[in-house]
């Protein structure tokens, strides 16, 4: 019995062993299309702008490699990375206005590619600059790394630049898993100058999910005059959609203009975006913890904004965070809206968001709103402020808005509200204005100083409502529902649950 088991144990093996043996052996998959070799290679492309491309190895484009410099020469296929890498990417001297590795694009797809150890040095009176992309439209980026240096000098009567770590100017495109570590340094001058935006992605109007900046981003403007447009810097992309955006890098917008004119039409810094103005659009579990610094040195014509993450306004904002030190400096008159601000300038509607980080603005012009997570409130639910918040100069400083005029439920504030702010300071609210709808500011808790600075809102049931207390707690704090937080025993108060410290 043993003899026979034996006989079939050994005749198994055999089996398996020659049925391994017959299987075929296979390669690594290979992206379909043409294999870029070498620098040579690359600048093919542009005789079939139309075709699918991937990098077979690392190449070396040896310096200035701009193809796809036109509209008819555009690039719409496709480019692959496949994890490999473009090294010695550098320009000193642009062939045209719209530097990049490519020029051009419209509905093209970038991905699985690292651009490594750029060096980027350019003087130029109006330039789109993008690392992989200058100019373009519906096009998709995704697995796009970039590290190195980019420094841009614009001058002249009419310079002007949009510079972006990842694309230049690039609208209604998508952006996933895209990081951008290379510094920006960009400075504009010019008495009729149409101004400078810089963004770590993409300054067009996106939308950008899973992207990172890391890099510094620095922008410059100065002898400036009436006619100048926006100073802006922006950790991720202008305005669009952002969906787990993060942006680590120290973010600066200054400008300076000649004595006793009007500086500019827009002064702006933020850790991801500038606004996101359509319906559609989302800010969603996005944070910030880099520095943001705004200064200006003489009168803003329209407006100037300093945030974490959204410096304009921000249609919906959830599950975001902001943890950086956010610095506003100006003097002069604001026409429109100045702003200051841990999540963003004017809120939409804001959910379950916080800001850590200490909000420090000084302003001698018309009247600016600061707050520790919006400078204006519409509506605000589940959200909270532990920093500080600082106003020293004309406007409304609160810990959770400078300025209400919408809905507001189970928010608290723990920071500091100080500063000369006139007329009004509060730990909750500077300013409440909510005389149109009844009971919509309720359920507010707050630690220290007074919930309110001012209100015009005169009928009693009508007025916000907030409760002083000794800590934040559940059973201090009752309205803080458990579907939305939870006590943190390492911080010794309420957090949220769907988006942790």
């Amino acid at each position: 019995m043993k003899k026979k088991a034996l006989v079939l144990i050994t005749a198994f093996t055999v089996m398996m062993a020659m049925s391994f043996s017959a299987m075929p052996t296979f390669a690594a998959d290979t992206p379909s299309g043409t294999a870029i070799t070498s620098a040579a290679d690359f600048v093919k492309i542009e005789a079939n702008p139309s075709g699918s491309y991937y990098l077979a190895n690392d190449i070396d484009l040896g310096g200035d490699v701009n193809i796809c410099t036109t509209t008819a020469k555009q690039f719409t296929g496709t480019f692959d990375g496949n994890g490999h890498a473009i090294t010695g990417y550098a320009v000193s001297s642009p062939k045209t206005s719209h530097t990049g590795i490519f020029g051009y694009a419209k509905g093209a797809k970038f991905k699985n590619l690292k651009i490594t150890g750029i060096n980027v040095k350019i003087s130029d009176d109006y330039q789109y600059y993008g690392t992989i992309l200058s100019y373009g439209n519906g096009c998709t980026f995704s697995g796009i790394t970039v590290t190195g240096n980019i420094n841009v000098t614009i001058s002249g009567t009419e310079s002007s630049a949009n510079i972006g770590g990842i694309a230049g100017l690039v609208y209604d495109s998508k952006y996933i898993s895209c990081k951008n570590s290379a510094n920006i340094t960009v400075s504009v001058s010019g008495t009729t100058s149409s101004g400078v935006e810089v963004a770590g992605i993409n300054t067009g109007g996106s939308s950008y999910s899973k992207c990172t900046n890391t890099g510094k981003l620095t922008v410059t403007g100065s002898n400036l005059g009436f006619s100048t447009d926006t100073i802006a810097a922006y950790g991720i992309g202008k305005s669009g959609s952002f969906t787990n955006c993060k942006n680590a890098g120290a973010i600066s917008a200054t400008a300076g203009g000649k004595s006793g004119s009007y500086l500019t039409e827009g002064l702006f810094a933020a850790g991801i975006g500038g606004s996101t103005t359509s319906a559609t659009d989302k800010v969603v579990s996005c944070g910030n913890t880099g520095k943001i610094s705004l200064k200006a040195t003489d009168a803003i014509y329209n407006s100037a904004a300093a945030s974490g993450l959204i410096s304009g306004f921000a249609r919906t904002v959830s599950k975001c965070y902001n943890k950086g030190a956010v610095t506003y400096s100006t003097k002069g008159a604001n026409v429109e809206g100045s702003y200051a601000s841990g999540i963003c300038g004017a809120g939409g509607t804001i959910s379950q968001s916080y800001n850590k980080g200490n909000i420090t603005a000084t302003h001698t012009g018309n009247e600016i709103h600061v707050g520790g997570i919006s400078g204006d409130l519409n509506d605000m639910s589940n959200c909270y402020n532990v920093g500080k918040v600082v106003l020293n100069g004309h406007g409304y400083v609160g810990g959770i808005s400078g300025y209400a005029y919408g809905k507001a439920t189970c928010n608290y504030a723990t920071g500091k509200v100080s500063g000369t702010a006139k007329p009004a300071k509060g730990t909750i609210f500077g300013y409440n204005t909510n005389n149109y709808v009844k009971h919509t500011i309720y359920n507010n808790y707050y630690t220290t100083g007074k919930a309110y600075g001012a209100s015009d809102v005169t009928w009693k049931d009508w007025k916000a409502l907030a409760k002083k207390v000794s800590s934040i707690k559940k059973s201090t704090c009752p309205k803080l529902s458990s579907k939305y937080w939870k006590y943190s025993s390492k911080y010794k108060r309420m957090i949220l649950k769907n988006n942790q410290e």
